[in-house]
């Protein structure tokens, strides 16, 4: 059974590219008073002045607050000590794979073995980019998830289900990541469980593959993505995204 979970941190202010929230002028804020004076000495200036705070736009600032480093590195719950013995005595990675995912075949899940080199880039990456967004296909259109990163850990909820209930939306995707074998064997075991009430196993997939390949893979077009998301919203599109997902389905159908 799926365990419902809750976000990790408030994620709105870069989500504004996704709303139809009014965006305020600080500048119109701040000389507000000026220009009832003004107005009143010389209401032609004035309107001259009013003009030119509306065209005038503050520069996007760029949110730097840094993860919490300590808990970025904490471990995810440990694994089953008998489930971690019986994968280190299996002698080919072909082998763990296969008993990773039959260990977890009772459950709505996703499993994969994440080369080191491509997690080490995974972790980089959600340390500077914590927050993103993923399409996954519906019907004839598209649905947007949240993600969110933490430690090993990857929390995602429909972006409709954030715009509700904010931090309190329920996660309908959890991947986790353990690297109990990563010096030894040189990867990482990850799992992800799904709620089946949301996402069908080739949704959750899709995400899973789509969380990988932005986090660990060395696309620029895919980097520039998660960076205009995380530092410069006023430059993001949502259009690239779903141009992205269907530029690497072509790729894997051709």
């Amino acid at each position: 059974m799926f365990v419902c979970t809750r976000f990790l941190r408030p994620a709105s202010k870069l989500l504004r590219t996704f709303s139809d929230l009014p965006k305020e002028n600080p500048y119109l804020k701040k000389y507000a008073e000026k220009l009832q004076e003004l107005k009143q000495i010389s209401p032609s200036e004035y309107e001259e002045r009013l003009a030119a705070l509306h065209e005038r736009k503050p520069t996007p600032k760029r949110d730097h607050t840094p993860a919490d480093t300590s808990t970025y590195t904490r471990p995810v719950q440990p694994l089953n000590a008998d489930t971690l013995t019986s994968l280190r005595n299996l002698q080919t990675e072909a082998q763990v794979a296969e008993a990773w995912k039959q260990a977890h075949a009772d459950k709505d899940s996703v499993c994969a073995l994440i080369p080191g080199p491509v997690y080490e880039r995974m972790q980089q990456r959600g340390l500077e980019f914590p927050t993103f967004v993923f399409p996954v296909p519906r019907g004839s259109g598209y649905e947007f998830m949240l993600s969110q990163i933490q430690g090993h850990q990857c929390h995602m909820t429909p972006l409709s289900s954030y715009k509700q209930h904010g931090s309190e939306a329920p996660a309908c995707l959890k991947i986790l990541h353990w690297t109990d074998l990563l010096e030894e064997r040189g990867f990482v075991l990850m799992h992800g469980e799904y709620d089946a009430a949301i996402l069908g196993p080739a949704e959750a997939q899709c995400l899973a593959n789509q969380h990988q390949l932005y986090y660990g893979g060395q696309e620029l077009r895919k980097k520039l993505l998660l960076w205009n998301f995380n530092h410069e919203p006023h430059s993001f599109k949502h259009e690239d995204l779903i141009r992205e997902l269907e530029r690497s389905l072509t790729a894997v159908a051709v």
